[in-house]
């Protein structure tokens, strides 16, 4: 038993998942590494999901998973502003 611990890198207890021993500081970081993705990534994908729905939702109070309404017109704008400003 202690060469097997001393191995593993340390006597705390283990769990089995899938074939793979999983200490219980393993379990804890790795689910705190998900939760600093998911809240590192959603406010891209919130501005994502504002930026195909329309303008009155993305002013309104709220959050969303998914555009309520989907639209493109807010790219269309983007595009037609952006072709005025850039010719020659």
């Amino acid at each position: 038993m202690g060469d097997a611990a001393s191995a593993r890198g340390g006597y705390g207890r283990q769990r089995r998942v899938r074939g793979k021993t999983m200490s219980l500081f393993d379990l804890c970081n790795s689910a705190l590494m998900v939760f600093l993705v998911l809240v590192t990534f959603y406010p891209f994908y919130y501005c994502i999901v504002l930026s195909f729905s329309e303008a009155s939702t993305a002013l309104g109070p709220g959050s969303y998973l998914f555009p309520e309404t989907f639209t493109l017109q807010n790219y269309a704008t983007i595009f037609a502003r952006a072709s005025s400003r850039w010719r020659p």
